[in-house]
């Protein structure tokens, strides 16, 4: 996907001032490629909680959360599937302990240039969105981002022209 990345920007750079930061400001809309399906588990969450919840979810990573709903960081579906396997699990065990901070996070109040730059500086395939309070928003995935970025610039030129 890092390749991805750079032909976004050589396209970009190819084809200024159309595909300049103005166009990614107005092509993307932040609101619109954050999902927020994601669970948001309390830090203080059971082990056997977690395992209920990633038993009834369709995702790979999850928002955690301290007593004052202030995000603290992520849990990767990667992290805990031994957990899962186990069979016998301490009922009182916290997920406190697998809790690990994301690479990046990205503001809501920052730009979707500085949200490509991060997917491009961490290779992370989601990015938590936090709020100015430091609150869980959603997640923004490097796929549904370019997707996005595609589809308006197909929109916008002919994608399929030759350079």
């Amino acid at each position: 996907m890092a390749g991805l990345l750079c032909v976004y920007k050589k396209t970009l750079e190819r084809n200024a001032p159309l595909f300049d930061r103005v166009f990614l400001h107005r092509a993307i809309s932040i609101d619109e490629i954050i999902d927020n399906s994601y669970e948001n588990i309390s830090i203080h969450s059971t082990i056997r909680d977690m395992i209920k919840i990633v038993n009834e979810s369709n995702k790979t990573v999850f928002a955690v959360h301290d007593d004052e709903s202030l995000f603290v960081g992520i849990l990767e579906l990667n992290d805990i599937k031994k957990l899962i396997l186990q069979k016998d699990i301490p009922e009182a065990s916290s997920v406190s302990a697998l809790v690990k901070h994301p690479s990046e996070v990205f503001y809501f109040k920052d730009s979707v240039t500085r949200l490509m730059k991060k997917f491009d500086d961490t290779n992370s395939w989601h990015l938590p969105v936090l709020n100015a309070e430091n609150k869980f928003v959603g997640f923004i995935s490097k796929s549904k981002l370019f997707a996005h970025y595609r589809k308006s610039f197909s929109e916008n030129s002919d994608l399929y022209q030759d350079f």
